[in-house]
């Protein structure tokens, strides 16, 4: 999966989300091609799905194969509780047009090292940083660099009349 772009989608300061970092990539790996580790209910690895009962089948570093039955994306706090590398949640999508209209996504997943090569790379202005939540949960997210505490109380915020960042190689 190679990254060809990215955008960012930034809330306001009255808006307790964090931003969203989308990507857009040249495909999508399928789940087929990747290697899950477990730990307790926990199913990790880059890139997996389910939900609502749906049965996925999906094959163990072992090579063992297992049947997911109406498993659950977990938020990345709690994956990053239990695996390594870290990850954080991302908008993602391999359709140029979707990735230029800024909606018709898919969730996901990648590390934070790519990610914070993909903030690098296309929104330069921006960082990443972890942040400790709830019950231990380890969380990363966007922010300026200039508001390393994303205070959202700064000039930038309260004159943003477009939610949506486009990334600096933005040449589609």
């Amino acid at each position: 999966m190679k990254v060809l772009n990215a955008s960012l989608w930034v809330y306001p300061k009255n808006v307790a989300n964090y931003h969203r970092l989308e990507i857009l990539v040249d495909r999508i790996p399928s789940r087929n091609e990747m290697r899950f580790e477990r730990k307790g209910n926990l199913y990790y690895a880059e890139k997996e799905g389910g939900f609502y009962g749906r049965e996925f089948p999906i094959i163990m570093k072992d090579g063992s194969k297992v049947i997911l039955k109406g498993a659950w994306s977990s938020r990345s706090g709690v994956i990053n509780k239990f695996f390594k590398p870290h990850c954080m949640e991302v908008s993602i999508t391999d359709e140029v047009e979707a990735f230029k209209r800024g909606y018709t996504f898919y969730a996901g997943a990648i590390t934070v090292d790519l990610a914070k090569e993909v903030v690098k790379r296309f929104l330069p202005e921006w960082t990443i940083v972890r942040e400790i939540k709830w019950e231990g949960e380890i969380y990363y997210k966007v922010v300026r660099k200039d508001d390393l505490k994303d205070e959202r109380d700064n000039e930038f915020f309260r004159n943003l009349k477009e939610n949506r960042i486009m990334g600096k190689e933005w040449n589609l």
